[in-house]
């Protein structure tokens, strides 16, 4: 019964000091075209809209086609790297890391939907994302 004991603290002891810390921040947005999300001391700006072929609302399409967006990601100011987001659907997350940094985007859709009846202009357009940020520590 003792070594049972003895094993049984040693398993769940290297259990506890095996696990990685971790920080997790979660930022909801909407952005428009140009607009700034602070995650620390790195930021997402909401670029420009690539493309729109997304179906108009009210026509029925073989494709529903697709929206892409770019956005910049900066850390203290400085320039780091563009991202093309394909906007597909809502449950489609983007994962990608910087140095010990991952991010998750998640809930990512493109407003307003394209219509036949009026114009999107880039100006109109807004970003909607959930990010999660798991800093390791």
């Amino acid at each position: 019964m003792k070594y049972i004991l003895i094993c049984l603290f040693i398993f769940i002891g290297t259990g506890v000091f095996a696990q990685e810390n971790q920080e997790v921040n979660i930022y909801n947005s909407s952005l428009s075209v140009g607009e700034v999300l602070n995650l620390n001391n790195r930021s997402i700006v909401f670029k420009n809209v690539v493309s729109d072929s997304r179906c108009p609302e009210n026509v029925t399409c073989v494709w529903a086609g697709e929206a892409k967006v770019a956005i910049d990601i900066y850390e203290n100011g400085t320039w780091i790297k563009e991202q093309v987001i394909n906007i597909q659907s809502k449950n489609v997350p983007l994962e990608f890391s910087i140095n010990s940094t991952t991010y998750s985007m998640r809930g990512i859709s493109l407003t307003p939907y394209p219509s036949v009846k009026k114009d999107n202009l880039p100006k109109n357009y807004v970003l909607q994302m959930s990010v999660m940020e798991k800093v390791e520590i």
